[in-house]
């Protein structure tokens, strides 16, 4: 019998199961998020009317910042939370007192982490599993936090859209095909990302052959030779094991 990398003997009808967990605790009621949050490209204009009809300067800092003039608008680059603090002053240099503002400032998308058992990864990343092996899936957001995740399975043929918070069953017919495992997780402030991994899972058994050749040696003598050939093509041959008449 010929034993490919994970082991298989012979022929299997299971199918695969994926365990999906999700580090936050999911909620039915998707609540708006605080007036404070901002992404990407927001800018933050302060309410400065009054003093600018008295031609009047702000002077503005974000955390422990230098300060700086204001002038049409702030932009945040530091992830979570950021502290804007800024005051006015007129012509004669009479400050006004200190105001401040918190803002959560969230531009990345939820990480999505891909962790798998009893499997191996081949040269062109492409990762082998089979029966026995499993997937988790952890996502977190540690800002705004997450709003959806979706997963999708592809192959060259088939499409399935699968439910985050249940246990994913693979079709038979996923088998030995290239398969992407696709996650696309967006936040509840609207960044978004997409996570791909493309799997194989090994169903089959080695195919093993044995060709036998006859002939005569120089002294005559029939002599035959017998070649064991086994062949893989999906996870590959791992070991050959044989006996010969039953010795073990």
């Amino acid at each position: 019998a010929a034993i490919d990398q994970f082991g298989i003997r012979g022929e299997y009808s299971e199918v695969f199961q994926i365990e999906q967990r999700i580090v936050e605790k999911k909620t039915e009621v998707i609540k708006p998020l605080p007036a404070n949050y901002v992404g990407l490209n927001h800018l933050i204009v302060l309410d400065l009317k009054e003093d600018r009809t008295k031609n009047w300067k702000t002077h503005f800092k974000i955390n422990d910042g230098i300060w700086q003039i204001y002038n049409d608008g702030i932009q945040l680059t530091k992830q979570g939370s950021n502290l804007i603090q800024y005051y006015s002053e007129d012509r004669l240099g009479n400050r006004e007192p200190i105001k401040s503002y918190e803002y959560i400032f969230d531009s990345e998308a939820p990480e999505v982490e891909f962790i798998f058992s009893n499997s191996f990864e081949d040269a062109d990343r492409i990762i082998y599993m089979n029966k026995n092996s499993n997937i988790t899936l952890n996502a977190r957001d540690i800002n705004s936090g997450i709003l959806t995740i979706k997963t999708y399975l592809r192959t060259a043929d088939d499409f399935k859209e699968l439910a985050w918070n249940e246990k994913i069953t693979i079709p038979e017919n996923f088998s030995e095909k290239l398969i992407e495992l696709k996650v696309v997780a967006m936040d509840k402030i609207g960044n978004v990302k997409s996570y791909s991994k493309f799997l194989k899972y090994d169903l089959t058994a080695p195919i093993v052959s044995i060709e036998s050749i006859s002939g005569f040696d120089s002294n005559r003598r029939q002599i035959s030779i017998s070649q064991l050939n086994a062949n893989d093509s999906t996870s590959g041959i791992k070991l050959i094991h044989y006996s010969i008449n039953n010795s073990g």
